[in-house]
């Protein structure tokens, strides 16, 4: 049994990661027979209105569109109930997420999307024995994930991928989920590469990668979280550093000159 995880963060029009204009929270709730009931409480942080608010909800192998909020107003706060999720049977964590577009103006002509990830297990919180990490690789305007997954444990696992990425971007060579068989104490390495669809901004987008395994009748799941960049270059973060640190500089001298002002007095 698999499913699909996600990120947290908010991407405007341009791309690039910017503080989160809504707040997002979930609770999930599972009886006995395995029903999943998740309530998902939305507040505007803005200063001004949010419109079309709208949140898709990813399930186990599946996903459930939520209603459209209109517009929230500064600090309003909206909630909403979901039993779209199919009924668990193994007992074990189940990741969740919920992609959630808006406008920061009635008439935008893009959204920005926020993406929310949380998680509910069912009678016992499995943890997972394999873990990975994720690097962007980027040269002559190609980017590309390259990707590293351990199995800690001393016994094979049978792994279900998925991958999320933001609206407009694409992988030709992995689309939807992709399965392996990883040994015990094995690693393996791969690369991922990305592009975005046309009309897309350049940009820092985030990338999620889904780790998730069956066994012995128990679901495990684990997440692994990168970035990647699209446009001329790196992003050179170099003058900023310079500049934050010339300030600090100054106000050093400014606060030694105006303490030696005040001795001298």
């Amino acid at each position: 049994m698999w499913t699909v995880l996600a990120l947290a963060g908010t991407l405007l029009p341009g791309g690039v990661l910017a503080q989160e204009l809504l707040q997002v929270a979930t609770v999930s709730e599972v009886s006995e027979k395995g029903a999943v009931k998740v309530t998902l409480s939305l507040k505007n942080l803005w200063d001004r209105p949010l419109y079309h608010i709208h949140p898709m909800f990813h399930f186990h192998h599946s996903m459930a569109m939520g209603p459209m909020i209109h517009s929230l107003a500064p600090g309003e706060s909206a909630t909403l109930v979901n039993t779209g999720h199919p009924p668990v049977v193994q007992v074990g964590r189940y990741p969740l997420t919920v992609i959630t577009s808006y406008k920061k103006s009635s008439g935008g002509p893009q959204n920005a999307t926020q993406i929310h990830t949380d998680s509910f297990y069912y009678k016992e919180p499995a943890v997972s024995d394999v873990e990975g990490r994720m690097v962007a690789s980027v040269s002559e305007g190609a980017s590309a994930m390259r990707v590293s997954i351990k199995n800690n444990s001393s016994s094979f696992k049978n792994v279900q991928l998925a991958l999320l990425m933001p609206p407009g971007l694409i992988s030709e060579t992995f689309k939807g989920m992709m399965g392996f068989t990883i040994r015990g104490g094995e690693e393996k390495h791969f690369e991922i590469p990305v592009s975005k669809l046309t009309g897309v901004p350049d940009g820092e987008y985030p990338v999620r990668l889904t780790i998730e395994y069956g066994e012995l009748m128990k679901h495990y799941a684990g997440e692994i979280r990168g970035q990647i960049h699209f446009g001329a270059g790196e992003i050179d973060l170099w003058p900023h550093l310079v500049a934050i640190v010339l300030f600090i500089l100054a106000l050093a001298v400014f606060s030694y000159k105006l303490k030696s002002q005040t001795l001298a007095a």
